[in-house]
Parts: C-alpha cells; sequence; structure tokens
C-alpha cells in the first residue's frame, strides 16, 4: 500500500531511534558478558590454586586477592 513520505519518514526516525537502543543494550551486554568471563578466569586460578596448595574450601572474596 501506498504510503506518504513523510509515514516514510517517521518509520525511518523510529528504526534509527531502536537501533540506538539495540546497541546500548548490546554494548552493556558485552559489558556484563566480558565481567562474568574475567570473574570466572579468576575463580578458575583460585581453585587451582586451593587444590595445587591441598585446600578443601576457600573464600574466594579473600583468597590470593592482593591486599592493599
Amino acid at each position: 500500500m501506498k504510503q506518504s513520505i513523510a509515514w516514510h519518514e517517521e518509520c525511518l526516525a523510529n528504526m534509527r531511534s531502536y537501533y540506538h537502543r539495540l546497541n546500548v543494550e548490546a554494548t552493556a551486554k558485552r559489558a556484563e558478558a566480558d565481567r562474568v568471563c574475567m570473574l570466572g578466569d579468576i575463580l578458575m586460578r583460585q581453585i587451582a590454586e586451593a587444590k595445587r596448595r591441598g585446600k578443601d574450601g576457600f573464600d574466594a572474596d579473600r583468597f590470593m586477592v592482593p591486599k592493599g
């Protein structure tokens, strides 16, 4: 069905707005995924070190955390 140029311009403006919103959300999700990956890497190193030391448990907030 034929639509006016104004209608198409409004569709384009809405599409660009939606794209921007999606891009912001994607950036936030990427940052969140990177943070979870980093925390997983830290935990993996903590587990390996605890096993190497023969420990049967540890506090992840304190074990191998630099002081200061």
